[in-house]
């Protein structure tokens, strides 16, 4: 096999984050935080939440990362209490910028945050270098996934484009709902923070993702199988 899955270790991250981010945006958005503060901020999180797994997928004939992932395994609902501290897009800097993120962020996750009030696991990020599509790389780090989260009894989430229905359809994922994120401008902008909002936005949209969600087991009967979120 021309890939190898497995584990990402300290020592990754700033490769992997480096093939992070060229997989979504080449080249680098520059109103993000610099690369090496990025991968420490991901770094810290890593090892301070045991719930959290990055996964890398190396090239085994020229050892490069061509891909990987980052996996919640969520063993108690991890939405029984609010957050200490709201949410905030932290990797970009202060300013309109960071609310127009946080928003669309908060966009995408709100349908599972608002369905998944109990254990599961959620895909939360999966990226692959251009060169590397269409050569199985999603399906290893779907797979790892979808078995794990059968191995603790979980069901699982995903948020993605619906492009890839195809994809999760195989690992027995279901389509539940489309997106289409729309941030709201904050009132009382001074005219340099109304052109910071207006270009962010023109970089950001248009946002089209869609919530999928598989059963333990990946087992789904259409008029059989109950979705928990349904059960009055």
């Amino acid at each position: 096999m021309p890939f190898i899955l497995s584990p990402a270790e300290d020592s990754d991250f700033l490769e992997l984050m480096r093939v992070f981010w060229i997989s979504f945006e080449d080249p680098y958005q520059a109103s993000c935080a610099p690369l090496k503060e990025f991968a420490a901020a991901q770094l810290k999180e890593y090892k301070s939440d045991p719930e959290i797994t990055w996964l890398k997928v190396v090239d085994s004939e020229t050892g490069k990362i061509a891909g990987g992932a980052k996996w919640l395994l969520h063993k108690s609902n991890p939405f029984a209490n609010p957050p200490e501290e709201p949410f905030q897009a932290t990797w970009y800097p202060e300013g309109p910028g960071r609310e127009f993120v946080t928003q669309a962020v908060l966009g995408v996750l709100m349908p599972r945050m608002s369905r998944a009030q109990r254990p599961h696991a959620f895909l939360h990020i999966a990226f692959v270098l251009p060169e590397y599509r269409r050569r199985g790389v999603a399906k290893l780090v779907t797979e790892w996934g979808v078995k794990k989260a059968d191995e603790l009894g979980l069901e699982s989430w995903v948020d993605s484009s619906a492009l890839a229905r195809g994809l999760y359809k195989q690992y027995g994922f279901i389509f539940v709902s489309e997106q289409s994120i729309e941030p709201k401008e904050p009132e009382g902008l001074s005219p340099a923070e109304k052109e910071e909002w207006i270009k962010t936005r023109e970089l950001m949209l248009p946002i089209e993702t869609a919530t999928f969600w598989r059963p333990v087991g990946g087992k789904y009967i259409e008029g059989v199988t109950v979705r928990p979120w349904e059960v009055q």
